[in-house]
Formats: C-alpha cells, sequence, structure tokens
C-alpha cells in the first residue's frame, strides 16, 4: 500500500515597510503576513479510508471516552439503564447565597507610566513644522507657537503616549490612544472633552477658567488623574520625557 503524502506547508514572510499614513505622510510599522502554500499533495486512492481512527469526538452512543488514542482501549457500552459513575458529585446549591462585594484582584499588569524610557514605535518626527495637528509630538506645543508668532492660539495642548517616558519628537504608535478623551474641568465647573488625534496631539481653543484640573478617560472606564490643580495649559512643557514641575513623565494612557 502507497503510504499518504504529507501536505508540505511553507511559511512566506512579507516584508515589515514604512508606509505613508494618507496624506499625512506620517510613518508607521505595517507587520508582516504569513502563507501557507499547498504543494498539491494528495491522498493516495489505495489507502484503506475504511479504517477507524480517533477523531476526538464524543458521540452519544453511551461509550465512554477514556482519552484513549485507540479503538481497542475504549471500554464496553454501558447499559443505558444504569447509572453510569462520572466520577462528578452534584451538590444541591439550594437558594442563592449573597457573595458580598466584588473584590478588585488587579490586573496584575505593569503601569505604563513606569515603563523604562523608549520611543515605543521607533519612529522620530523629521518633517518640522509642517503637517498641521499632528506635528511635533511631545514638544510644547504652546510655547513653540508664542516664540514664533505663528499657529493656532491654544488654551489646552499636549500629547498623550502609551508610556511614560519617550522622547521628544517620539512619533507615538497609531491609534496608540484610540478611546482615550482627555477630560478638563475648569474653576467654573464646566467641563470640556478632547479626543486626541491618530497620534496622540490633543488640542484646545476654547475659554478656559483657570485654575483646572484634568484627567485622561478611557473607554472603558479607565482613567489617570491630575493631583492637584494647574494654571498652565501647555501639557507637554511639564509632562517631558523625564517631568518638570512635579510631573512624573508623559501625559500616559492609564494603566491596564
Amino acid at each position: 500500500m502507497a503510504p499518504m503524502r504529507t501536505p508540505r506547508f511553507e511559511a512566506r514572510r512579507g516584508s515589515r515597510w514604512v508606509c505613508a499614513v494618507g496624506a499625512l505622510a506620517l510613518l508607521a510599522g505595517c507587520g508582516s503576513t504569513v502563507e501557507a502554500v499547498w504543494d498539491g499533495g494528495t491522498v493516495d486512492p489505495g489507502t484503506d479510508a475504511g479504517s477507524p481512527r480517533d477523531t476526538g469526538v464524543v458521540r452519544d452512543t453511551g461509550v465512554v471516552d477514556t482519552g484513549s488514542t485507540t479503538v481497542d482501549d475504549v471500554p464496553e457500552v454501558v447499559d443505558a439503564g444504569a447509572p453510569v459513575d462520572t466520577g462528578v458529585v452534584v451538590v444541591d446549591a439550594g437558594s442563592p447565597r449573597d457573595a458580598g462585594p466584588p473584590v478588585d484582584t488587579g490586573s496584575g499588569a505593569p503601569d505604563p507610566l513606569d515603563a523604562a524610557p523608549r520611543c515605543s514605535s521607533n519612529l522620530t518626527w523629521f518633517f518640522g513644522n509642517s503637517l498641521g495637528d499632528v506635528m511635533n509630538p511631545g514638544e510644547a506645543c504652546i510655547a513653540c507657537h508664542t516664540s514664533m508668532h505663528r499657529g493656532p492660539a491654544f488654551q489646552i495642548a499636549g500629547t498623550i503616549y502609551p508610556s511614560g517616558h519617550e522622547p521628544t519628537q517620539c512619533i507615538p504608535p497609531i491609534n496608540s490612544a484610540a478611546g482615550a478623551t482627555i477630560e478638563i474641568t475648569d474653576a467654573r465647573g464646566t467641563v470640556t472633552r478632547i479626543t486626541p488625534n491618530l497620534i496622540g496631539n490633543f488640542h484646545w481653543a476654547g475659554t478656559l477658567a483657570l485654575p483646572y484640573t484634568a484627567r485622561v478617560v478611557m473607554a472603558g472606564g479607565r482613567s489617570r488623574a491630575m493631583m492637584s490643580e494647574q494654571m498652565n495649559g501647555d501639557c507637554n512643557s511639564c509632562h517631558t520625557q523625564a517631568g518638570l514641575m512635579g510631573a512624573p513623565g508623559r501625559i500616559t494612557i492609564p494603566a491596564p
């Protein structure tokens, strides 16, 4: 009997490249792909298709599956009328009981604010003062606009990063801040919510009564709040790679 031919699979790994993001010409890692290829192998027609095979499927035949991989090890059919000892003890739970308040066990994941210094994307901004609101991530936006006498006059501006100590002009991974909102509450209690763009930059040019408080809120409810009221809306002037004026580092997405 001719042996069954084994199909050949080979992995073709696509190259990792740098691509433009829309008209902004941003750089982002595009990943890689793996393609499985069948080499045309066939099963020899002479193969005995009728021989028993272990399919791992338990059919309703009364046969107890012991996990054995051979036909010879399958036990005899049990009389359906007799009770079968499954080894499972069923306890009458009775009425529902109050389990008390839920216990917060935490995710166990480290806080990204505490991550070692790094550029998460390994991509640095090199387009200078161009391409609008995606320019110069990590730079002090308001100070730059003021010193150059150009650009919009923002009340609030900054960059949110996926970890706490990213270098200035490191481009955050595309959409790494997706689902995040910058929530500003001013001295009058007015709440303003700002959505970061695709590289994490955010800005707002409305009226702001100082001082204000701020926090980052994720779509699922997780949040990271500043510990004190603020008078300066140029967020990246304090939220630098190492942190200034008491800031712990970059504005960072909340811990998982």
